[in-house]
């Protein structure tokens, strides 16, 4: 039931790509928009269909930890197995979880040969061997062609589709084809490229390009914003699995916002702890902010005491850090 719902909710189906493998081996693929309108949030979930579905997926992350990935595919896959029991999500992810790899890499030594270095590596001992793999955080305004060339022999070598995230500009108008002027010189190169646009609260998924001559297709729909894109999403979803929906329901607005700062500001220090070797300083921070809780609210005792306990579960990490 959570894989019908996960393809149910995929926004590319909306477009009319009935078929699950929207890109075919050695395919390109691009998610166009501006900054945080929600391009790493749509491919994660094209990842996690493709994951439920046993085909191995590698995200590569130009400017995320390996930490903060994660947390985009476990905010995302919950949301949307949230009407599910507790106990069927968590068996779901522990078994999707394998069919997923994440790779990082400094953008300025990010290129071809090293990613197929890395892919050479894992293949050869038999670790993972990618179906899609989606790279998030090039730079398409400062690479050249040659490199995107480079990267769609890598795919076509190793029978694989490749996704890119293609952050937009507001300065730069789109041309005539709605394709921003930087993005043109490699835009034969691609198969498939999507733009998402924001209005208010609504978010549009539009078809540029693709090479399908399929009449049904849609040209542009509506979808809803992703949680992880949408910082209330956020904090609904993670106050619903801390405290119970049935507690959320009795609590007042100042409350549920004192309790979702609380879990909020625990998770992103743990984001900061987990890439930075400065662990102590992530820690006595998160402290400040929760001593400035209790200054400011004398309800805020207890979120207090929670955010400590919290930490205090994970008290093997935290020696690891220290040590």
């Amino acid at each position: 039931m959570i894989k019908k719902e996960m393809i149910y909710r995929n926004p590319l189906i909306k477009l009319g790509y009935e078929n699950e493998d929207i890109l075919q081996n050695g395919g390109f693929g691009a998610v166009l928009a501006y900054a945080g309108v929600g391009k790493t949030a749509l491919l994660v979930q094209v990842a996690l269909n493709a994951m439920l579905r046993e085909q191995p997926v590698l995200h590569v992350s130009l400017n995320d930890a390996v930490s903060k990935v994660d947390v985009w595919y476990q905010e995302l896959f919950h949301d949307i197995a949230a009407k599910f029991d507790v106990a069927e999500i968590n068996d779901y992810w522990d078994k999707i979880q394998p069919y997923r790899f994440i790779m990082t890499f400094k953008v300025e030594g990010f290129s071809a040969p090293k990613l197929e270095e890395r892919l050479t590596d894992l293949m050869e001992q038999n670790i993972f061997k990618p179906h899609t793999v989606i790279i998030d955080g090039f730079k398409f305004d400062e690479a050249g062609r040659g490199q995107l060339v480079q990267l769609k022999e890598l795919a076509r070598k190793y029978s694989m589709r490749i996704w890119f995230t293609v952050h937009t500009h507001r300065h730069e108008p789109p041309q005539e084809n709605g394709l921003p002027l930087s993005f043109l010189h490699v835009t034969d190169l691609f198969d498939v490229i999507v733009q998402l646009a924001a209005k208010g609260d609504e978010v549009y998924i539009k078809s540029l390009k693709v090479k399908s001559t399929d009449s049904t297709r849609n040209d542009s729909c509506k979808i809803p914003k992703n949680p992880p894109d949408c910082l209330n999403g956020i904090l609904e979803q993670i106050l619903h699995r801390r405290c119970g929906k049935q507690k959320v329901k009795g609590l007042t607005n100042r409350k549920v916002g004192l309790v979702l700062f609380s879990q909020v500001l625990h998770r992103f220090c743990w984001i900061a702890m987990e890439t930075s070797e400065k662990f102590a300083r992530s820690f006595c921070l998160s402290l400040m902010f929760a001593l400035l809780l209790v200054i400011f609210n004398r309800h805020s005792t207890k979120l207090f005491q929670e955010l400590l306990f919290t930490f205090s579960q994970e008290k093997d990490l935290v020696v690891s850090k220290i040590t």
